[in-house]
């Protein structure tokens, strides 16, 4: 059986490594840098091979850290020793072109004669990264070496053909998650309705307006909670306002539970720009992939992929407009029937198009056929 590298090296998901776990054509060999214990338990529980790297710095400086005061995607970090694990590997999947493990990937995979798999979440072809070093070059590089890309989203797949990628190396393939995770409850009793939010508790998420919308809603829907889950800037005022239960951050393990406790998902994300540049959209979420898995009913906004994600049963709703997503909300709020028959289809929805282990059997097959690993 041929042996596939995921490499993960920077900030890995649980949901990664279940993506890895989830092979069964292909060997899989999850690499990571610096896992958490989380991600080393799962492994060891599961028996999937993993190789958890030390992080190293690329140059003397990142800038990233310096003013973001932590670690990121962005961070000018590699990960050690990434040639010795995949030495004797048949083929290397990284993901997005301008990371800078993808660069390694990248490097690793032209010394070892090996073809690279690069997957594609980010949704629009003047990204920033595609522009600035030293992101630009690492992209450059990615974009020369990659056998075959694998696009997350329609909307990623017209990138890459903006990017002069040929139509004939990319291939649309979701994600997905793990739906025996992932399931809706049964119906609570309690007389509580929960809006749920999964994320960065950052302004761009769109929490400020989620907020500032917040006092109002409550007022008028006194039995309803507004749950957060996440860390960020906002997380202070989150946890002084009246009705929000503020998690700060919480496991992936313990996540499909606090789902399960929820009626109505919120993802009023709101684009970035840095003048007339666009700096970021929703890409592709795994939290609206795992709020459909669950059964919840969706707020949401018109950013970048989401409408493509949640399709037409949800509710969206114009990016920062407040009086929008709260009639939403409070459409939601109200129709319980409504809501109840919009989760059903959300779970029918997952099951049809984000089931990770039929995804990933895709995606295999595809490994398999256009770089003949057979």
């Amino acid at each position: 059986m041929a042996r596939a590298g995921i490499i993960r090296g920077l900030m890995p998901r649980l949901t990664q490594a279940e993506f890895a776990n989830s092979f069964t054509h292909l060997d899989p060999v999850f690499i990571t840098g610096e896992s958490g214990d989380e991600i080393k338990s799962y492994c060891r529980k599961v028996g999937l091979e993993q190789h958890d790297l030390f992080l190293k710095p690329l140059w003397r400086v990142d800038p990233v850290r310096i003013f973001k005061r932590k670690r990121t995607h962005q961070s000018w970090v590699g990960v050690s020793g990434l040639l010795e694990a995949c030495r004797d590997l048949d083929v290397l999947e990284t993901y997005e072109l301008y990371h800078l493990f993808s660069g390694q990937a990248a490097d690793v995979a032209e010394k070892l004669g090996t073809p690279l798999v690069c997957e594609v979440w980010t949704s629009f072809s003047t990204h920033p990264a595609y522009f600035i070093p030293p992101y630009s070059l690492v992209a450059k590089k990615v974009l020369r070496t990659t056998s075959l890309f694998v696009a997350r989203s329609k909307r990623a797949a017209s990138a890459l053909e903006e990017l002069g990628v040929p139509k004939r190396k990319i291939k649309m393939i979701y994600h997905g998650v793990n739906l025996k995770r992932f399931y809706p409850a049964k119906r609570r009793s309690d007389g509580k309705v929960r809006i749920l939010f999964v994320g960065d508790l950052e302004p761009f998420k769109g929490i400020k307006l989620l907020l500032d919308t917040w006092p109002k809603l409550y007022k008028d829907f006194p039995n309803t909670q507004l749950w957060l889950v996440g860390s960020g800037s906002l997380l202070p005022q989150a946890r002084k306002t009246r009705g929000v239960k503020a998690f700060g951050y919480v496991g992936h393990t313990q996540m499909p539970g606090i789902y399960r406790e929820s009626d109505i998902f919120v993802s009023p994300s709101i684009n970035r720009y840095i003048g007339p540049f666009l700096w970021w959209e929703e890409f592709f979420s795994y939290t609206l992939m795992e709020a459909q898995a669950s059964g919840l009913a969706i707020v949401a906004t018109r950013s970048g992929g989401i409408p493509e994600e949640v399709g037409p049963d949800n509710l969206l709703v114009e990016q920062g407009n407040r009086e929008g997503l709260y009639k939403a909300l409070v459409k939601m709020i109200e129709n319980k029937q409504q809501r109840l028959e919009i989760g059903r289809a959300n779970r029918t929805r997952a099951e049809k198009l984000f089931d990770l282990q039929n995804q990933t059997g895709k995606l295999e097959r595809v490994l398999i056929s256009f770089l003949k690993l057979d």
